[in-house]
């Protein structure tokens, strides 16, 4: 959420309003086959297949199974499919698995 955006929010609700903020904001390495492993790989392989896109072990490691769901995932939000995780990716990564866990509440 950017500050314009707060700003439109308090035009529109009421004060006294309870505001449910999700998501998480990454701003670490950018992935790529071949990046040294870690948690971060780790993260983005189980939000991958949370969302269905990755089948395979989940390790820290960032190899061309994951390239590939990525760059499914990447065709399917239109995003610029290189099969690398930067920014975007990782935006539209953590808005599509917020909306997968808000669709599975009762």
């Amino acid at each position: 959420m950017y500050n314009e955006d707060v700003n439109e929010l308090y035009d529109i609700v009421p004060l006294g309003t309870p505001v449910k903020i999700i998501g998480e904001v990454y701003t670490g390495r950018v992935l790529r086959v071949g990046v040294e492993p870690g948690p971060d790989v780790f993260n983005v392989k189980t939000i991958l297949t949370e969302l269905g896109y990755y089948q395979g072990e989940l390790d820290g490691i960032y190899d061309e199974a994951t390239r590939a769901a990525v760059i499914q995932f990447q065709n399917d939000f239109n995003i610029v499919a290189d099969g690398v995780v930067g920014v975007d990716t990782y935006n539209e990564l953590q808005l599509a698995r917020d909306q997968f866990l808000e669709d599975r509440e009762p």
